[in-house]
């Protein structure tokens, strides 16, 4: 039985005949599907809205892929609705399915394909709940900060030690420096207050283990991240 399933049956055998609850529900499929549901919660029950999605993509000549997934809410109460995103990718005699994990807007991936792609179609079965996307053939795919945002580094990255994290904004400003595991799950997080000058926070690698991590910048009106590979 799949673990939703298992869960929702647990869930229903607990609460029969009596008042139910939703840290109830969440409680029970966490515990048949072994992963924290949260975020999944904080976004989908106690929050508003809906994602859009921008895709950008490009191919070279060697028929390697470059994707840019941009994603804005509908509400302010979710700043990113954190989910795999599905997207088709068909040439004259074959396509591929493409389901990119995607933990960030502006996150960018690379995928090597065979052949040469002539369309593009943004989750194709309909499986998320989306509206307003668009999909744009671009020259090239790179980067875009947000404009508040002067400079953003992670150094070394990827890294086996210590790394620095290099920040400045535009104007003064309270912003908090967040570092995610892949799980989703915040393992440090401090405050700092900019003025005009550019700043650099060490983070130290002693007590984390080897994996992908996810240094993330937030204030109250934006928020930025980058992908961190630790060895």
């Amino acid at each position: 039985m799949m673990p939703f399933f298992r869960g929702v049956r647990s869930y229903l055998h607990e609460t029969q005949f009596n008042f139910a609850h939703t840290h109830q529900l969440q409680a029970n499929l966490e515990q048949a599907s072994g992963q924290n549901l949260d975020e999944y919660f904080k976004d989908w029950f106690t929050g508003h809205g809906y994602p859009s999605y921008q895709v950008n993509w490009n191919q070279n000549n060697s028929n390697q892929l470059f994707v840019q997934l941009n994603q804005t809410t509908s509400d302010a109460s979710v700043s990113f609705f954190e989910m795999p995103v599905p997207v088709l990718f068909s040439g004259e005699v074959r396509d591929t399915l493409v389901r990119f994990d995607h933990h960030f807007s502006g996150e960018s991936f690379t995928v090597p394909l065979d052949f040469k792609i002539t369309s593009v179609k943004f989750d194709p079965d309909l499986w998320l709940l989306s509206a307003n996307n668009t999909v744009n053939q671009v020259t090239s795919v790179h980067e875009q900060l947000p404009e508040e945002l002067i400079h953003f580094q992670v150094s070394p990255n990827p890294s086996n030690e210590n790394f620095v994290v290099t920040l400045e904004l535009k104007k003064p400003e309270k912003v908090i420096l967040s570092l995610i595991n892949a799980t989703g799950n915040i393992v440090t997080q401090q405050q700092l207050e900019f003025n005009s000058d550019r700043k650099k926070i060490m983070l130290q690698k002693s007590n984390l283990t080897a994996g992908n991590y996810f240094v993330r910048l937030q204030s109250t009106d934006w928020q930025y991240t980058k992908k961190l590979i630790l060895n």
